[in-house]
């Protein structure tokens, strides 16, 4: 009777090797795409929730919504703070009590604090005459970094349909439109918001 033997072959140290850097490779190109979407998705969120958020102080100016506890009835509005070099990573809805055409300390309805890591990098005027939109660079802005370091009030109150745009608090309000531009330091895409004095609102690529 006649036996056959079998040579089993395993794998070489240059093979294995090769193929858990290939794993690597591959892990490595998935994790970063993952990270990239992650970030993209977070920047469209907040950038959305912008827009709703002005839209609700839009809706409540117009429709003159008394505050909770008061019984009287105010403009509403939406304060953007100075931009620090780090970007902006909040904004505030507030009810004009005392009728300044500006945000005060204590007129506060809610805050809306952004995702972690996401801000809003530049916030641009728009001045009366100019086209409605603007290619807005993120890391150059241009045309808006003149009031980077300026807090920014967009109030709507009846019987105007108008959005009220001006620098805090009693700097001039003849600007046609607010662009907030919303992005991450993870990544170079951004969303901007644009707000006209129309009272249009839209979310921008």
């Amino acid at each position: 009777m006649q036996s056959s033997l079998y040579t089993r072959r395993g794998f070489t140290l240059v093979e294995l090797l090769t193929v858990i850097a290939i794993i690597t490779i591959i892990t490595s190109v998935l994790m970063t795409g993952w990270g990239n979407s992650r970030e993209t998705q977070l920047i469209t969120n907040n950038a959305y929730e912008i827009a709703i958020e002005v839209r609700e102080a839009q809706k409540s100016g117009q429709s003159v919504l008394q505050r909770p506890g008061s019984g009287a009835t105010y403009a509403y509005g939406i304060h953007i703070p100075p931009r620090g070099s780090a970007g902006l990573d909040y904004i505030v809805q507030f009810s004009d009590l005392n009728e300044n055409d500006a945000y005060d300390a204590g007129e506060e309805v809610e805050t809306l604090d952004f995702e972690s890591g996401v801000v809003v990098k530049a916030v641009c005027l728009i001045p009366q005459g100019s086209p409605d939109f603007y290619d807005v660079s993120v890391s150059n802005p241009g045309w808006c970094t003149g009031n980077a370091a300026s807090a920014v009030d967009v109030l709507f109150k009846r019987p105007l349909e108008d959005a009220l745009i001006k620098i805090h608090p009693s700097g001039p309000s003849n600007y046609a439109g607010i662009e907030f531009v919303v992005g991450s330091d993870a990544t170079s895409f951004s969303k901007v918001v644009n707000v006209l004095f129309t009272g249009q609102i839209s979310v921008l690529d």
